[in-house]
Protein backbone atom coordinates (compact mmCIF):
# COMPACT_ATOMS: atom_id res chain seq x y z
CA UNK A 1 0.00 0.00 0.00
CA UNK A 2 2.92 2.36 0.70
CA UNK A 3 3.90 2.10 -2.94
CA UNK A 4 0.58 3.62 -4.02
CA UNK A 5 1.45 7.06 -2.61
CA UNK A 6 3.66 9.46 -4.47
CA UNK A 7 4.39 7.16 -7.38
CA UNK A 8 5.48 8.90 -10.58
CA UNK A 9 3.56 8.87 -13.84
CA UNK A 10 6.24 6.66 -15.35
CA UNK A 11 5.38 4.07 -12.72
CA UNK A 12 1.71 4.08 -13.65
CA UNK A 13 0.30 1.00 -15.32
CA UNK A 14 1.31 0.87 -18.96
CA UNK A 15 -1.54 1.88 -21.27
CA UNK A 16 -0.81 -1.28 -23.22
CA UNK A 17 -1.62 -3.36 -20.14
CA UNK A 18 -5.29 -4.38 -19.70
CA UNK A 19 -7.25 -1.84 -17.68
CA UNK A 20 -10.68 -0.22 -17.39
CA UNK A 21 -11.32 2.89 -19.50
CA UNK A 22 -13.38 5.51 -17.64
CA UNK A 23 -15.43 8.40 -19.02
CA UNK A 24 -16.99 11.06 -16.80
CA UNK A 25 -20.51 11.48 -18.18
CA UNK A 26 -20.95 14.93 -16.62
CA UNK A 27 -17.70 16.57 -17.75
CA UNK A 28 -16.59 14.38 -20.67
CA UNK A 29 -13.14 13.85 -19.16
CA UNK A 30 -11.33 10.54 -19.57
CA UNK A 31 -9.49 8.48 -16.99
CA UNK A 32 -8.67 4.83 -16.31
CA UNK A 33 -8.36 2.30 -13.52
CA UNK A 34 -5.26 2.52 -11.29
CA UNK A 35 -4.71 6.19 -12.23
CA UNK A 36 -1.81 8.41 -11.25
CA UNK A 37 -4.29 10.83 -9.64
CA UNK A 38 -8.05 10.83 -8.92
CA UNK A 39 -10.50 12.44 -11.33
CA UNK A 40 -12.24 15.58 -10.03
CA UNK A 41 -15.89 16.58 -10.27
CA UNK A 42 -17.64 19.79 -9.27
CA UNK A 43 -21.35 20.51 -9.22
CA UNK A 44 -23.88 22.68 -7.41
CA UNK A 45 -24.67 19.95 -4.89
CA UNK A 46 -21.15 18.75 -4.16
CA UNK A 47 -17.58 18.53 -5.38
CA UNK A 48 -14.95 15.87 -4.93
CA UNK A 49 -12.73 13.21 -6.44
CA UNK A 50 -12.96 9.51 -7.28
CA UNK A 51 -10.94 6.64 -8.68
CA UNK A 52 -11.08 2.93 -9.42
CA UNK A 53 -8.39 0.53 -8.27
CA UNK A 54 -8.42 -2.83 -10.03
CA UNK A 55 -6.33 -5.92 -9.49
CA UNK A 56 -3.97 -6.05 -12.50
CA UNK A 57 -4.78 -8.71 -15.08
CA UNK A 58 -2.77 -11.87 -14.74
CA UNK A 59 -0.27 -11.89 -17.58
CA UNK A 60 3.41 -12.69 -18.20
CA UNK A 61 4.07 -8.93 -18.36
CA UNK A 62 2.64 -8.25 -14.91
CA UNK A 63 5.50 -7.92 -12.48
CA UNK A 64 5.07 -9.08 -8.92
CA UNK A 65 6.43 -5.69 -7.80
CA UNK A 66 3.50 -3.82 -9.40
CA UNK A 67 2.11 -1.57 -6.61
CA UNK A 68 -1.44 -2.64 -7.33
CA UNK A 69 -0.48 -6.30 -7.20
CA UNK A 70 0.97 -5.56 -3.78
CA UNK A 71 -2.17 -3.77 -2.61
CA UNK A 72 -4.51 -6.56 -3.68
CA UNK A 73 -2.24 -9.33 -2.42
CA UNK A 74 -4.11 -11.38 0.18
CA UNK A 75 -7.46 -9.75 -0.57
CA UNK A 76 -10.44 -11.43 -2.21
CA UNK A 77 -11.63 -8.19 -3.83
CA UNK A 78 -10.85 -7.60 -7.50
CA UNK A 79 -11.44 -3.85 -7.44
CA UNK A 80 -12.18 -0.97 -5.12
CA UNK A 81 -13.98 2.32 -5.77
CA UNK A 82 -12.87 5.30 -3.69
CA UNK A 83 -15.11 8.35 -3.68
CA UNK A 84 -14.59 11.61 -1.79
CA UNK A 85 -17.33 14.26 -1.67
CA UNK A 86 -17.60 17.69 -0.04
CA UNK A 87 -21.23 18.77 0.19
CA UNK A 88 -22.39 22.29 -0.59
CA UNK A 89 -25.93 21.68 0.64
CA UNK A 90 -27.49 19.65 3.41
CA UNK A 91 -28.20 16.06 2.33
CA UNK A 92 -29.88 13.23 4.24
CA UNK A 93 -27.46 10.31 4.07
CA UNK A 94 -30.28 7.78 3.63
CA UNK A 95 -31.11 9.37 0.26
CA UNK A 96 -27.58 9.01 -1.17
CA UNK A 97 -27.24 5.93 -3.37
CA UNK A 98 -24.65 4.20 -5.52
CA UNK A 99 -26.08 2.66 -8.69
CA UNK A 100 -25.00 0.80 -11.81
CA UNK A 101 -26.83 0.39 -15.09
CA UNK A 102 -26.31 -0.70 -18.69
CA UNK A 103 -26.11 1.83 -21.50
CA UNK A 104 -29.45 0.70 -22.89
CA UNK A 105 -32.43 -1.35 -21.83
CA UNK A 106 -32.57 -4.79 -23.42
CA UNK A 107 -35.70 -6.98 -23.25
CA UNK A 108 -35.19 -10.30 -21.47
CA UNK A 109 -36.75 -13.75 -21.67
CA UNK A 110 -37.75 -16.20 -18.94
CA UNK A 111 -34.58 -18.28 -19.23
CA UNK A 112 -32.35 -15.25 -18.83
CA UNK A 113 -34.55 -14.10 -15.96
CA UNK A 114 -34.16 -17.43 -14.14
CA UNK A 115 -30.36 -17.19 -14.34
CA UNK A 116 -30.37 -13.61 -13.15
CA UNK A 117 -32.70 -14.49 -10.26
CA UNK A 118 -30.17 -17.08 -9.11
CA UNK A 119 -27.35 -14.55 -9.16
CA UNK A 120 -29.43 -11.96 -7.32
CA UNK A 121 -30.17 -14.51 -4.57
CA UNK A 122 -26.43 -15.09 -4.16
CA UNK A 123 -25.37 -11.45 -4.10
CA UNK A 124 -28.37 -9.38 -3.05
CA UNK A 125 -29.15 -10.50 0.53
CA UNK A 126 -25.74 -9.38 1.78
CA UNK A 127 -26.66 -5.76 1.05
CA UNK A 128 -29.52 -3.89 2.74
CA UNK A 129 -31.66 -1.54 0.68
CA UNK A 130 -30.65 -3.40 -2.46
CA UNK A 131 -32.77 -2.29 -5.44
CA UNK A 132 -32.80 -3.79 -8.91
CA UNK A 133 -35.04 -3.00 -11.85
CA UNK A 134 -34.93 -4.01 -15.52
CA UNK A 135 -36.42 -0.62 -16.39
CA UNK A 136 -39.70 0.23 -18.08
CA UNK A 137 -40.65 -0.25 -21.68
CA UNK A 138 -40.71 3.37 -22.95
CA UNK A 139 -43.24 2.67 -25.72
CA UNK A 140 -46.19 5.03 -25.41
CA UNK A 141 -45.04 6.57 -22.12
CA UNK A 142 -43.93 10.02 -21.08
CA UNK A 143 -40.17 10.09 -20.53
CA UNK A 144 -40.66 11.22 -16.92
CA UNK A 145 -42.71 8.06 -16.29
CA UNK A 146 -40.05 5.67 -17.57
CA UNK A 147 -37.64 4.08 -15.12
CA UNK A 148 -34.24 3.27 -16.59
CA UNK A 149 -32.54 -0.06 -15.78
CA UNK A 150 -30.74 0.24 -12.44
CA UNK A 151 -29.14 -1.75 -9.67
CA UNK A 152 -28.41 0.34 -6.59
CA UNK A 153 -27.66 0.35 -2.88
CA UNK A 154 -27.72 3.02 -0.19
CA UNK A 155 -24.46 4.64 0.86
CA UNK A 156 -24.77 2.77 4.17
CA UNK A 157 -23.71 -0.33 2.21
CA UNK A 158 -20.31 1.16 1.42
CA UNK A 159 -17.40 -0.68 3.03
CA UNK A 160 -15.39 2.22 4.50
CA UNK A 161 -16.31 5.73 5.64
CA UNK A 162 -14.00 8.56 6.65
CA UNK A 163 -15.35 11.87 8.01
CA UNK A 164 -13.41 15.14 7.69
CA UNK A 165 -15.02 18.14 9.36
CA UNK A 166 -14.71 21.66 7.90
CA UNK A 167 -11.13 22.84 8.28
CA UNK A 168 -9.71 19.31 8.57
CA UNK A 169 -7.71 18.07 5.57
CA UNK A 170 -9.40 15.03 3.99
CA UNK A 171 -7.31 11.93 3.23
CA UNK A 172 -5.73 11.45 -0.17
CA UNK A 173 -7.41 8.65 -2.09
CA UNK A 174 -4.03 7.11 -2.90
CA UNK A 175 -2.56 7.63 0.57
CA UNK A 176 -0.56 4.72 1.95
CA UNK A 177 -2.62 4.86 5.15
CA UNK A 178 -6.03 4.98 3.45
CA UNK A 179 -7.04 1.42 4.30
CA UNK A 180 -6.56 2.06 8.03
CA UNK A 181 -8.56 5.28 8.21
CA UNK A 182 -12.11 5.86 9.38
CA UNK A 183 -14.66 3.15 9.98
CA UNK A 184 -15.04 -0.17 8.17
CA UNK A 185 -18.31 -2.04 7.88
CA UNK A 186 -16.72 -5.40 8.69
CA UNK A 187 -15.92 -4.22 12.23
CA UNK A 188 -19.57 -3.57 13.14
CA UNK A 189 -22.07 -4.00 10.33
CA UNK A 190 -25.16 -2.91 12.26
CA UNK A 191 -23.43 0.07 13.84
CA UNK A 192 -21.87 1.15 10.55
CA UNK A 193 -25.20 1.07 8.74
CA UNK A 194 -27.03 2.89 11.54
CA UNK A 195 -24.43 5.67 11.74
CA UNK A 196 -24.86 6.46 8.06
CA UNK A 197 -28.59 5.85 7.74
CA UNK A 198 -29.39 8.43 10.40
CA UNK A 199 -26.73 10.97 9.43
CA UNK A 200 -27.24 14.33 7.72
CA UNK A 201 -24.33 15.50 5.57
CA UNK A 202 -23.67 19.16 6.32
CA UNK A 203 -22.22 21.81 3.98
CA UNK A 204 -18.43 21.90 4.24
CA UNK A 205 -18.11 18.35 5.54
CA UNK A 206 -16.01 15.97 3.46
CA UNK A 207 -17.00 12.32 3.40
CA UNK A 208 -14.77 9.68 1.88
CA UNK A 209 -16.11 6.26 0.96
CA UNK A 210 -14.66 3.03 -0.34
CA UNK A 211 -16.75 0.28 -1.88
CA UNK A 212 -15.70 -3.23 -2.89
CA UNK A 213 -18.51 -5.49 -1.62
CA UNK A 214 -19.39 -7.51 -4.76
CA UNK A 215 -16.02 -7.07 -6.45
CA UNK A 216 -14.84 -10.61 -5.73
CA UNK A 217 -17.39 -11.81 -8.32
CA UNK A 218 -17.02 -9.07 -10.93
CA UNK A 219 -13.86 -8.85 -13.03
CA UNK A 220 -14.19 -5.60 -14.95
CA UNK A 221 -10.95 -5.96 -16.92
CA UNK A 222 -11.92 -9.41 -18.21
CA UNK A 223 -15.63 -8.43 -18.31
CA UNK A 224 -16.68 -11.61 -16.51
CA UNK A 225 -18.59 -12.84 -13.52
CA UNK A 226 -16.26 -15.14 -11.62
CA UNK A 227 -16.19 -17.22 -8.46
CA UNK A 228 -19.94 -17.79 -8.09
CA UNK A 229 -20.69 -21.12 -6.37
CA UNK A 230 -21.30 -24.00 -8.77
CA UNK A 231 -21.10 -21.70 -11.80
CA UNK A 232 -18.45 -21.25 -14.43
CA UNK A 233 -17.18 -17.78 -15.21
CA UNK A 234 -19.40 -16.06 -17.74
CA UNK A 235 -19.51 -12.77 -19.64
CA UNK A 236 -20.96 -9.64 -18.04
CA UNK A 237 -22.80 -9.23 -21.34
CA UNK A 238 -25.38 -11.59 -19.90
CA UNK A 239 -26.22 -9.26 -17.00
CA UNK A 240 -25.39 -5.85 -18.38
CA UNK A 241 -25.38 -6.21 -22.15
CA UNK A 242 -22.25 -5.12 -24.02
CA UNK A 243 -19.93 -2.54 -22.42
CA UNK A 244 -19.95 0.07 -21.04
CA UNK A 245 -21.20 -0.20 -17.47
CA UNK A 246 -22.57 3.04 -16.00
CA UNK A 247 -21.89 4.00 -12.38
CA UNK A 248 -23.62 6.89 -10.63
CA UNK A 249 -23.87 8.48 -7.20
CA UNK A 250 -27.26 10.10 -6.83
CA UNK A 251 -29.79 11.55 -4.42
CA UNK A 252 -33.16 9.80 -4.47
CA UNK A 253 -36.12 12.05 -3.70
CA UNK A 254 -39.36 10.88 -2.05
CA UNK A 255 -41.72 8.63 -4.04
CA UNK A 256 -44.66 10.24 -5.76
CA UNK A 257 -48.25 9.23 -5.17
CA UNK A 258 -50.87 8.40 -7.76
CA UNK A 259 -54.52 9.55 -7.72
CA UNK A 260 -55.38 6.74 -5.28
CA UNK A 261 -52.61 7.66 -2.85
CA UNK A 262 -50.40 4.71 -3.73
CA UNK A 263 -46.65 5.31 -3.66
CA UNK A 264 -44.60 4.79 -6.79
CA UNK A 265 -41.15 3.76 -5.54
CA UNK A 266 -39.55 3.44 -8.97
CA UNK A 267 -36.30 5.34 -9.37
CA UNK A 268 -37.73 7.74 -11.93
CA UNK A 269 -35.67 10.57 -13.47
CA UNK A 270 -37.82 13.12 -11.63
CA UNK A 271 -36.71 11.63 -8.28
CA UNK A 272 -33.00 11.56 -9.09
CA UNK A 273 -30.36 14.25 -8.61
CA UNK A 274 -26.99 13.16 -9.95
CA UNK A 275 -23.91 13.85 -7.82
CA UNK A 276 -21.43 12.04 -10.08
CA UNK A 277 -21.87 9.78 -13.09
CA UNK A 278 -19.26 7.82 -15.02
CA UNK A 279 -19.03 4.80 -17.27
CA UNK A 280 -16.34 2.19 -17.80
CA UNK A 281 -15.37 -0.55 -20.22
CA UNK A 282 -12.44 -2.96 -20.66
CA UNK A 283 -9.50 -1.56 -22.61
CA UNK A 284 -9.50 -4.79 -24.60
CA UNK A 285 -13.04 -4.09 -25.77
CA UNK A 286 -13.13 -0.68 -27.49
CA UNK A 287 -16.58 0.77 -27.97
CA UNK A 288 -18.21 1.06 -31.36
CA UNK A 289 -18.77 4.49 -32.91
CA UNK A 290 -22.50 4.16 -32.33
CA UNK A 291 -22.09 3.52 -28.60
CA UNK A 292 -19.57 6.35 -28.27
CA UNK A 293 -22.13 8.57 -29.98
CA UNK A 294 -24.70 7.67 -27.31
CA UNK A 295 -22.18 8.58 -24.61
CA UNK A 296 -21.42 11.89 -26.31
CA UNK A 297 -25.14 12.69 -26.25
CA UNK A 298 -25.31 11.92 -22.52
CA UNK A 299 -22.38 14.26 -21.86
CA UNK A 300 -24.01 16.98 -23.95
CA UNK A 301 -27.27 16.60 -22.03
CA UNK A 302 -25.39 16.83 -18.72
CA UNK A 303 -23.71 20.04 -19.80
CA UNK A 304 -27.02 21.51 -20.92
CA UNK A 305 -28.63 20.56 -17.61
CA UNK A 306 -25.79 22.21 -15.69
CA UNK A 307 -26.70 25.55 -17.27
CA UNK A 308 -30.25 25.30 -15.84
CA UNK A 309 -30.20 23.22 -12.63
CA UNK A 310 -33.38 21.22 -12.02
CA UNK A 311 -34.98 21.30 -8.60
CA UNK A 312 -35.41 17.82 -7.14
CA UNK A 313 -36.97 17.83 -3.66
CA UNK A 314 -34.69 20.10 -1.60
CA UNK A 315 -31.62 19.83 -3.84
CA UNK A 316 -30.63 21.40 -7.13
CA UNK A 317 -29.19 19.34 -9.94
CA UNK A 318 -25.40 19.25 -10.18
CA UNK A 319 -23.51 21.37 -12.63
CA UNK A 320 -21.16 19.68 -15.05
CA UNK A 321 -17.76 20.92 -16.14
CA UNK A 322 -16.33 21.44 -19.57
CA UNK A 323 -14.39 18.64 -21.22
CA UNK A 324 -14.28 16.54 -24.29
CA UNK A 325 -15.18 12.98 -25.17
CA UNK A 326 -12.24 11.33 -26.86
CA UNK A 327 -13.05 8.53 -29.24
CA UNK A 328 -11.32 5.20 -28.96
CA UNK A 329 -10.52 3.17 -32.04
CA UNK A 330 -13.54 1.22 -33.20
CA UNK A 331 -13.38 -2.53 -33.17
CA UNK A 332 -15.17 -4.60 -35.75
CA UNK A 333 -18.10 -6.63 -34.48
CA UNK A 334 -17.20 -10.09 -33.36
CA UNK A 335 -19.30 -13.10 -34.13
CA UNK A 336 -17.46 -15.34 -31.72
CA UNK A 337 -19.01 -16.89 -28.65
CA UNK A 338 -18.03 -15.30 -25.30
CA UNK A 339 -15.01 -17.12 -23.87
CA UNK A 340 -16.94 -18.37 -20.84
CA UNK A 341 -19.10 -20.44 -23.21
CA UNK A 342 -16.34 -21.98 -25.30
CA UNK A 343 -17.27 -25.59 -25.92
CA UNK A 344 -20.97 -24.82 -26.36
CA UNK A 345 -22.45 -24.51 -29.80
CA UNK A 346 -24.29 -21.31 -30.74
CA UNK A 347 -27.48 -23.29 -31.16
CA UNK A 348 -27.18 -24.84 -27.69
CA UNK A 349 -26.61 -21.40 -26.16
CA UNK A 350 -29.65 -20.08 -27.97
CA UNK A 351 -31.72 -22.95 -26.59
CA UNK A 352 -30.33 -22.49 -23.07
CA UNK A 353 -30.81 -18.73 -22.77
CA UNK A 354 -33.50 -18.06 -25.33
CA UNK A 355 -31.21 -15.90 -27.44
CA UNK A 356 -32.15 -15.11 -31.00
CA UNK A 357 -28.44 -14.58 -31.51
CA UNK A 358 -25.24 -14.97 -29.52
CA UNK A 359 -23.07 -11.91 -29.96
CA UNK A 360 -19.47 -11.70 -28.85
CA UNK A 361 -18.16 -9.68 -25.96
CA UNK A 362 -17.47 -6.56 -28.01
CA UNK A 363 -19.96 -6.87 -30.82
CA UNK A 364 -22.43 -4.18 -31.78
CA UNK A 365 -25.18 -6.75 -31.35
CA UNK A 366 -26.72 -6.75 -27.90
CA UNK A 367 -26.85 -9.78 -25.66
CA UNK A 368 -30.13 -9.69 -23.71
CA UNK A 369 -29.80 -8.19 -20.25
CA UNK A 370 -31.26 -10.02 -17.28
CA UNK A 371 -32.78 -8.34 -14.29
CA UNK A 372 -35.26 -8.51 -11.47
CA UNK A 373 -36.56 -6.07 -8.92
CA UNK A 374 -36.30 -7.17 -5.28
CA UNK A 375 -38.38 -5.39 -2.68
CA UNK A 376 -36.83 -1.96 -1.94
CA UNK A 377 -35.70 -0.78 1.48
CA UNK A 378 -38.44 0.00 4.01
CA UNK A 379 -37.57 3.70 3.90
CA UNK A 380 -38.65 3.80 0.30
CA UNK A 381 -41.91 2.00 0.92
CA UNK A 382 -42.88 -1.59 0.43
CA UNK A 383 -43.69 -2.77 -3.01
CA UNK A 384 -42.95 -6.01 -4.82
CA UNK A 385 -42.68 -5.77 -8.56
CA UNK A 386 -43.12 -8.65 -10.93
CA UNK A 387 -39.85 -10.26 -11.96
CA UNK A 388 -41.24 -10.74 -15.42
CA UNK A 389 -41.78 -7.05 -15.97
Amino acid sequence: EAQLEGRQESAAADCNQPHVEILDLMSGERSRSNPVAPLKFDGELASGTYLLLHRPAASPDSASSDPHNAYFDGKTRLWEVRFQVTFKKEVQASTLRLGTSPLERIPVGMRQLALHRTIIKMMGPAMRGFYNSPGDDPAGKDKDDVELPVTSIGISESDQHIVSMPGDPPPKLLAKSFASLGRRKTADRAGYRASLQDRVFKPGETHTFAFWGPSRWVNLIDWKMVGLPMMKAFSLDILNGPPPLLLSVYILGPPREDAKGRQDVRHLPTRITQVARVCGWPSGCPLSDSRLGVLQAIVADSRAASASPVQVTHCEGPAGRSGSVQKQANRSPSSTTPSCFVGFSRSSLAALFGWSHCSGLCSKGAVPRLSSRPEPAPREGARKASLGR
